[in-house]
């Protein structure tokens, strides 16, 4: 936020490209903040693109989605030092005391924390995946049919991605139900830069079953069923696979 940016003493750019060389859009400790960090990150030649809104389609049409550290708190204040250097003055009004301060604290941050920009711009951007030496058996999984047999994976999640619905839906769109979601503990810090946007997620209700809309599909996945009886009192019994 606008009010909490301060100046602090810049890191070495080494200590910079440590941390931004190793950002991911898919973090393992999203599910698990006591499991070895992880995770996955995206780009424009890796993802796929999609019909649904999704961080594969954002990535694939060249939208940014924000990444995050993967590993530990001891990589936050890098991020919170890039964050600063791209902190704009919305919201405030140059006309009222109190907002000019703050504006002026902005500016002064964005000018002394720029050099991390440039440094995020020389960082790695291109597909990679971060792997412990091993995987936790507290991370869930859910189990694929495959060849006969099952694959097991673990479903990761995407803070970014988190952070683009939610600030979408905040204010003009307050009518819709949010719930309570504990990410990360007294501190979500600790496990990402965005880990609290997933905190607050949507809650929606399960759609109702109407007969008339199962019975349209029905028609058009399997063709309409029924006898159809012939002047000789033979019949032919219809439905079945196709269109």
């Amino acid at each position: 936020m606008a009010s909490d940016v301060e100046i602090e003493a810049l890191l070495e750019r080494d200590e910079y490209l440590q941390v931004f060389n190793n950002l991911g859009h898919f973090s393992l400790k999203l599910n698990n903040s006591n499991v070895a960090g992880g995770g996955v990150r995206l780009d424009s030649e890796s993802a796929q693109d999609s019909l649904y809104l999704c961080v594969n389609a954002l990535v694939k049409q060249g939208q940014e989605v924000a990444t995050d550290y993967l590993l530990n708190a001891k990589e936050a204040k890098a991020m919170k030092h890039l964050d600063w250097a791209r902190v704009d003055e919305t919201g405030l009004d140059p006309n009222k005391k109190a907002d000019l301060k703050k504006i002026e604290a902005i500016k002064a941050a964005r000018d002394h924390y720029k050099p991390v920009e440039t440094y995020y711009a020389d960082a790695e951007k291109q597909f990679a995946e971060f792997t412990p030496d091993s995987l936790s058996p507290r991370l869930p999984q859910v189990l694929l049919p495959r060849e006969g047999s099952y694959l097991s994976v673990t479903p990761l999640a995407c803070a970014g991605y988190c952070a683009i619905v939610s600030e979408a839906m905040w204010g003009s769109h307050s009518f819709i139900k949010r719930a309570d979601f504990p990410v990360g503990g007294a501190n979500p810090q600790n496990i990402g830069r965005h880990a609290h946007y997933m905190q607050k997620p949507l809650v929606m209700s399960a759609p109702k079953e109407d007969q008339a809309t199962r019975l349209l599909f029905s028609v058009y996945y399997n063709g309409p069923a029924g006898t159809i009886f012939s002047t000789s009192g033979s019949h032919v019994q219809m439905g079945g696979r196709g269109r």
